[in-house]
Formats: structure tokens, sequence, C-alpha cells
């Protein structure tokens, strides 16, 4: 046998059995079938969630048997077949509840469904000002809301989808405002505010001008024409664009233009309620003629012009007409500017009239002219060699300012009326301008030309391939060219030679001598000096001072002391040919017999030719055996010039001994004192 059983929630496990029992009861009774839990509903979305406050219509299908139902939301329950049921969403938000359905049979029998509350977002909002002016002021809103789509509607069959909106109405009146915010869910919330904004009407400004152009100057009669009848002006605002102040009468009075150009006059209005409307009227100033003129300078000197400018306003077909009182105009017609110079003194009166159509007009100034100053120049020459200097002096002398001019340029400009230059070429033209108390220049004094005579141009050659020469050898300079009429030979500023030659023959130069050559040509001018050569004389090095140094019986050893700058050395023994040394500051002869004595002569050898020093003084030596003495000497590198030295020979251990100091005196001292000026060696012997 088949058969389906719909038993619900079994309440808890001591009801198994009995439930058990009753089944079969029940089947025994045939009525087990009745004894089911389910549930039914019916929702605005067919669903179990929706938006706060959510309806929804409950049905328990089996009429059997007793019932319960418990909404989960701490409401009252109920035992209605067909109960309905209204959902809150929680303090929280989005809120679950639980519905349960026990049906009272077999000891109870329970079944549930989850219904999900979405809680509708909080709506509000604010606006920065409740009264506005039409057109000109914005209202701005402020979305006080939770996160959604924002829908306003302003009142005035506009809205917006901002969330923060900015909101300029056109037209007067009241106005509600409501927005509507849609959250995630989809759950609406509305906020509305009746006649929450008050807009004011603007008032309509107006005004007409009796004459809309005019030639300057130009008055004009103001009408104020705004209707004051629908809005109360409080405040009224002129600006005329004349220079004047903002004027806040009803009506200006006496307004005037002066410049010329295109006006705009503008009215601001200002209603009680603080709404600002504008309106703009456009005026043309017509340009009138104007005859003012400007001279400058006011005061001048014959000898200079003044510029009269004119400064007046007038049309392109305008006459100028002009009287000088006797001055000569550059270009004289026209409205210029002129440039007008008078041959007399006085004050001289200058009319101008200006006539444009019918229109005229005439402006009268006067100009000062003073007598300008008479200039002569004079020279001390007219001819003069190049580089030599010449005087030009101006007279009289009694004026307060001198201008020299070279070749049309200023070379000096002050009180002394001379001026003296040696930089002048052959053909330079001179002349001098000079200025009285008065402020009055002279006319160009007479120009001087001079003559410039043409120096030589001597050149020094040698007959030496370069300039380093051996002391006392003979050199030869010669001046070119050989053509001009005297040369002076000179080392630095010392005259070595004068007279016709061209060349000089010397063997006195000393190291870093520098010679150069002066001549005169036959027209009498001549040359300070030609190029120089700067010589170096080398001197020959120190002579050596050779020494018999450890000796054998059948050997010789000559020494010497070293020579600063030397090269090299070279040695002649018992007077023959000279050669190399055996060693650098030694030389040694072998193949002696005992006693025998050989002489020797050194010399240093220099980087050049003419560097190498004189002879040593002869030295002889014998082959005797001798044993060399130890000692130790103090040497000096550098020192400076002036300071006093001591030199020490130790080390040595004879007491039966004798020295030479410098190639003084035998003594028996171990020191030696000096106080050198220059490089010094000092020859020892012990």
């Amino acid at each position: 046998m088949k058969f389906s059983i719909s038993i619900g929630k079994i309440l808890s496990s001591k009801k198994l059995f009995v439930g058990l029992l009753i089944l079969f009861i029940t089947y025994s009774n045939k009525s087990f079938s009745q004894c089911s839990a389910s549930i039914e509903y019916t929702t605005v979305n067919t669903t179990l969630k929706g938006c706060a406050p959510f309806s929804v219509s409950f049905k328990d299908p089996n009429t059997a048997f007793s019932r319960t139902w418990d909404f989960g939301d701490g409401k009252p329950t109920s035992t209605s077949t067909t109960p309905f049921h209204v959902f809150d969403a929680g303090v929280l938000g989005d809120t679950t509840y639980t519905v349960t359905l026990t049906k009272n049979c077999n000891g109870g029998i329970a079944t549930e469904v989850i219904v999900t509350v979405y809680a509708r977002p909080k709506v509000d909002f604010k606006v920065d000002t409740t009264s506005v002016c039409a057109i000109t002021d914005q209202a701005k809103f402020t979305n006080l809301s939770d996160n959604g789509t924002s829908d306003w509607s302003f009142g005035d069959n506009t809205s917006s989808a901002v969330r923060n909106p900015s909101k300029t109405y056109s037209v007067g009146g009241q106005y509600d405002v409501q927005l509507t915010l849609t959250n995630a869910k989809g759950c609406q919330s509305t906020k509305a505010y009746t006649k929450l904004m008050t807009v004011n009407s603007l008032p309509s400004p107006d005004f007409t001008l009796d004459n809309y152009s005019g030639c300057a100057p130009l008055n004009v009669v103001i009408t104020n024409t705004t209707d004051t009848t629908a809005v109360s002006i409080k405040k009224w605002e002129w600006s005329l664009d004349n220079g004047s102040a903002i004027d806040t009468s009803t009506t200006p009075a006496g307004v005037s233009y002066i410049i010329p150009g295109n006006k705009q006059l503008k009215l601001t209005v200002t209603s009680n309620l603080g709404c600002k409307s504008t309106t703009l009227n456009n005026l043309h100033v017509i340009t009138s003629p104007s005859s003012d003129f400007l001279i400058n300078p006011l005061t001048i000197c014959t000898s200079d012009s003044t510029q009269i400018t004119y400064q007046g306003a007038a049309g392109s077909t305008a006459l100028y007409t002009w009287n000088l009182s006797g001055g000569t105009a550059l270009p004289g017609t026209g409205k210029g500017p002129h440039w007008v110079k008078w041959n007399k003194g006085g004050i001289k009166t200058i009319d101008l009239t200006v006539t444009d159509s019918t229109c005229f007009s005439t402006t009268s100034k006067t100009v000062t002219v003073l007598i300008s100053p008479i200039i002569s120049l004079a020279t001390t020459f007219d001819t003069i060699c190049t580089g030599e200097e010449i005087t030009f002096t101006a007279t009289p002398e009694s004026l307060v300012d001198y201008k020299f001019y070279k070749n049309g340029s200023i070379t000096q400009s002050s009180e002394v009326n001379t001026y003296t230059t040696d930089n002048i070429n052959d053909g330079d033209n001179f002349f001098v301008i000079a200025s009285d108390l008065k402020g009055c220049n002279s006319k160009p004094s007479e120009i001087k030309p001079i003559k410039v005579k043409i120096k030589p141009s001597v050149t020094l050659s040698y007959d030496q391939l370069d300039t380093i020469i051996c002391k006392n050898d003979p050199v030869v300079f010669t001046g070119n060219p050989t053509s001009y009429k005297q040369y002076t030979f000179y080392n630095y500023s010392e005259s070595l030679q004068s007279g016709l030659s061209a060349s000089l023959t010397t063997n006195t130069l000393e190291d870093n001598d520098s010679i150069f050559v002066e001549a005169t040509n036959l027209n009498g001018c001549s040359k300070t000096s030609s190029n120089a050569y700067v010589m170096k004389v080398v001197a020959p090095l120190t002579k050596p001072v050779v020494n018999c140094a450890n000796s054998t019986n059948s050997s010789i050893t000559f020494t010497w002391d070293t020579i600063h700058g030397a090269i090299g050395y070279e040695v002649s023994i018992n007077g023959g040919g000279f050669q190399s040394p055996s060693g650098s500051y030694k030389h040694i002869l072998n193949g002696l017999n005992s006693g025998d004595t050989a002489k020797i002569v050194v010399r240093a050898l220099g980087s050049f030719s003419c560097g190498n020093s004189l002879l040593s003084l002869e030295k002889a030596c014998s082959a005797t055996f001798c044993t060399r003495m130890p000692l130790n000497y103090q040497t000096y590198d550098t020192i400076c010039k002036g300071e006093k030295v001591n030199l020490v020979i130790s080390g040595f251990t004879s007491s039966n001994y004798s020295l030479k100091w410098n190639n003084g005196s035998v003594n028996r001292d171990t020191s030696y004192q000096l106080t050198p000026n220059a490089d010094t060696e000092i020859p020892v012997s012990i």
C-alpha cells in the first residue's frame, strides 16, 4: 500500500515515539493524513523579501486541527487560517524574521519560512537660503540622506539627479521642494517641504536720454522710466561713465561729458527684498576742435629752435592757422609739429586757430628768445708728429661750458676753455661750441684741420740665432730700415749709443738686459721704441776644488766636490787631453809605483757651450798608502738670503789633524759660520 505523510517539524525527541504511535493509530483509523503543516503566502513581489513596511498574507492550506502562527517579530501570534501580517525593519536596518506555523495535532507539528525586510533609506535635506531673487540668485541644496540615487523636484517642473544640486529660479513665487531617495535594495523614501522656497521677482529699470549723440562738452538730460508699481525700489545706482562717482538719486541732474568717445550709462536698482537688476544706454560724444599746443622749450637762443606740438583734438578736415611773430618754421603749415627759430631776441607770441566745420578755437602762447654767444678756436700747432700733444684754446674764456668736437663727436665737455690731446690722425678736424650763463650755445667755431706727420717705424734685428749668449761674447743689433736720420740704442732706459749708425756692437751685456732702438726720420719725428730683445747671458760654472783621497802604493784617487748646475766633469792628467773621469766625482790612476806622483786638472761641464767652469787648480798626489778618514758633515740645501748658517765637521777619530775652511788658513776648528747672499759652495780640507 502506498501513501504520503506530512508530519512537519518534530518538536522533541520524546515526542517521536508518541508521534509514531499516533501514526499507527491514525493509520489504523485511516486519519493520519489530516495532521500536516505547510505554509502558503501572497506578497506584492511574490517573494518573502521586501521593503519595510512589508505586508504578507499567510495561509494554512490544511484546515483540520487548530494552529498557531508565530511571526518572529514579537508581535502577537495568530490562530487564523489566513492571517495578514505587516513586518517592519529593525532598529539596526535590514532584518530577517522566522515565521513558524504549529499544528496542534499529534503532539504538535510545525513548519517555518524566512521573511527578509529591508529598511527604507533615511532621507532629509537642507538649503543654504529659502529666499532668493529670480534669475540672479542660486540656492544650494545639501543632501543629508543615506547613500542612494537622488531624485529632486523643485516645484517649477524642473528636477535634478545630482546629490547636492544648485538651483536658480526664473519666476517669482513660492515653491515646494521634494527629494526621493532610492537605495541599492530598491527601497525608496521621500522628504518634501511645502512652500520651502520664496522667489522674489527682479525689478525692471529703464531710462531715456534727451540726446544720444552730440559734441563735447555735451550736457545730457536723463528721464527715469522705471516701473515702481510692480516691484518697490529701495536703492538707485547710476554709473554715468563721465568720471563722476556713483549717483544714488532717483534721477541725476546736470550730467555733462567733456571727454569725447562712446559712453555707456548704467542704471542698477535694488528692490526692497534685495534683488538687483541693471539696464544700459549708449551715448556717443563727438570730438570738438581745440587749439591747445605745447612749446618746448619755452626759452631758446637765436642759435636754437623750439618745437611747437599741437595737443588739441579736431576732425580730419580741420584747418590750422599759425601766427609765429616773424619766426621761421619748418614745415610751417598744417597741424605740425613745427620747429621754429628767430634771428632776433625778445618775447615772441604764437597764435593758433583751429577750425572744424562751424566750430573753431584759438590759443595764444609766448616764447622767450635769447641772443647766443660767438666763439673762436686757436691751436698751438697745426702740424705735429704722431703721438705728440696739441692744445686747442677757445675764446672768449668767460663762458661757462666748452664742448670740443673731433670729427663731429664730443671729446671734452667742461668749464675749461682748453683741450689737450695726443690722439690725433692726419686730417682730423676740430671745432668748439660754448655756452653762456643763460644756457645759450654758440654756433660751431671755425674748423681746425691738423696735419700729422708719421713717426718712423723701426724694427730691431739681432745677429745670433737666439738670445742666449756667453758672457763677454760680442753681439750685433741692427735697426731696420737703416735709412733713418738717427738711431739711439737703449738697455732699458740707459742710452748705449746714439748717432747715424743703425747698428750696435757690444760684449758687455749682463743677464736679463733688454735692448731696443729708437729712430728719427727726416721729417723730425721719432718713435719711442722698437721691439726689445731680453738677453740670457750664461756665466761659467764654479771651478772644482780637487783633493787627494784614499791612495795605495800602486794607485792614486783624486776627488772633488759637487758643482751646482754641472751636468758632468772632464779631467786632464799630467797636462794631457781632457777625458771623462773614472767616477762621478773622482778619478783613479792605477799601475803606479810606490812614491809616483801625478797631477790633475778638473773642469765642470755646463748645459750650454759657454757654461763650463774654469779649470780647477792643478792638484798633485802621490801613490802612498793612506787610510781614508771617516767623517760626518752637515749640509744646507736651501736657506733664505741673509740667513746665518753654521757648518760642522764631526765623526773622525784621529787626534792629529788640521782643517782648512773655504781655502783659508789651517786651524783645528770643526765648525764654520757664514751669512751667504747667493748660492754658495764651501770647500773644506782635513
